[in-house]
């Protein structure tokens, strides 16, 4: 397997760690009895900060290929 492709797994494995975590720790903060708006919202949220954190992650790389290649 080459470097790329390791990378994007990698990437991939960790966006659904970080979504699975995310979604664990707000349904646990959640008041009882949950409805199914709760986890609709859990899920939600938990989609949007793995979003931002993908695109951060985009900008950072690009920022950095941008530098190597002195345009």
């Amino acid at each position: 397997m080459n470097s790329g492709r390791t990378s994007w797994i990698v990437a991939a494995l960790a966006s659904l760690a970080l979504f699975t975590g995310v979604v664990l720790l707000i349904i646990g903060l959640l008041p009882r009895p949950l409805s199914r708006a709760d986890y609709f919202v859990a899920g939600s949220m938990a989609t949007l900060l793995v979003l931002l954190v993908i695109f951060l992650l985009l900008v950072v790389w690009f920022r950095r290929g941008r530098g190597r290649r002195g345009c």
